[in-house]
């Protein structure tokens, strides 16, 4: 693999199992939003915050390098 003017020796594994990489959306509720959701508002907590976690990819393989990157001159 060749990134700039570096090269990097290495094999591609396949992982035993994968896992993915998520992220986290933190929501804030406000009183408006608790008549949609059936919900006196004297039952709402002020500064509640729901979470929400979107799945940004799939790491399926891993890139072991064999040693430090190598300066390549042109």
């Amino acid at each position: 693999m060749v990134i700039g003017s570096h090269e990097l020796r290495g094999k591609v594994e396949k992982l035993k199992q994968p896992f993915v990489v998520m992220t986290k959306k933190r929501k804030h509720s406000s009183p408006s939003g608790s008549k949609e959701m059936n919900v006196k508002p004297d039952e709402h907590q002020k500064g509640k915050q729901e979470v929400e976690y979107k799945i940004a990819g799939v790491i399926k393989n891993r890139i072991m390098f064999n040693s430090y990157p190598k300066s390549i001159m042109r």
